[in-house]
């Protein structure tokens, strides 16, 4: 009777831990079931046709979708005009600007800003949305052509869309033009669901690392880049705790 209960007292005392562990499984599995669905439906299309049909059909929901808003907006965007304050930058070339929600709310401190991204599509529609003097909109793949200069790049939540040799193709291009500093903010996983850094991608998409367990850390292998870990913003909802981090690049 007494192992009887031991064992009883065992089972209850481990009961909410077993749970919690389901929970995340299934929560993982699920995330793991989106994402190939996601990824399937873009496998073999070219870079601006996957972001153009993203933009068309509203994949992300309106624009740019919930990253370029809300809290992490927020503090983004405050971090970078303390560095182009800090830093004295005056001008600054967007990778993946998407929607412009957020370098529009940035483009005040600089002489000059170029707003680039892979979709002709968004391209349009923001030379038709804004009238900025100092803001030239450009459609550009930062894979394959070479970067306006500038004193400052930033990488916006737009590596973790990408397989790692797209990503190595980008950053060796940052480094070819000329910049001082960059600065790259990614999705990353909780800690509780994070399995590695830079778990390749089978393609391009809509999809994130963070379905997978992982995250684009620019100082980890394959990247390997002398980078640093700026900052880390957790998701205010308890039930997620995701992460997004701000790396800082100096070249010169």
């Amino acid at each position: 009777m007494k192992i009887k209960s031991w064992k009883s007292q065992v089972v209850r005392a481990a009961s909410p831990f077993v749970h919690e562990i389901g929970k995340y499984k299934r929560q993982f599995r699920r995330k793991i079931w989106i994402q190939r669905g996601i990824l399937d439906r873009f496998k073999g299309q070219a870079l601006e046709e996957t972001f153009d049909t993203i933009y068309r059909e509203g994949v992300w929901g309106k624009g740019s979708g919930l990253g370029s808003e809300g809290l992490w907006a927020d503090e983004y965007i405050a971090f970078v005009r303390k560095f182009i304050e800090d830093k004295e930058v005056r001008t600054i070339t967007d990778v993946g600007c998407g929607d412009f929600g957020v370098g529009a709310r940035i483009i005040d401190l600089v002489e000059a800003y170029n707003a680039t991204d892979v979709s002709a599509l968004i391209i349009e529609r923001n030379k038709k949305k804004f009238d900025c003097p100092n803001v030239k909109f450009i459609h550009l793949d930062a894979c394959a052509h070479a970067l306006p200069a500038a004193d400052l790049i930033t990488i916006r939540q737009v590596l973790q869309h990408l397989t790692n040799a797209e990503i190595e193709s980008i950053l060796t291009n940052v480094e070819k033009s000329g910049a001082k500093f960059c600065i790259v903010a990614e999705h990353l996983p909780s800690e509780k669901e994070f399995v590695g850094p830079n778990i390749d991608m089978p393609s391009h998409g809509a999809g994130i690392r963070p379905f997978i367990g992982s995250g684009v850390l620019i100082d980890q292998p394959p990247f390997s880049r002398a980078a640093n870990m700026a900052m880390t913003i957790h998701d205010p909802d308890p039930a997620s705790r995701e992460r997004l981090g701000i790396f800082v690049y100096a070249m010169q």
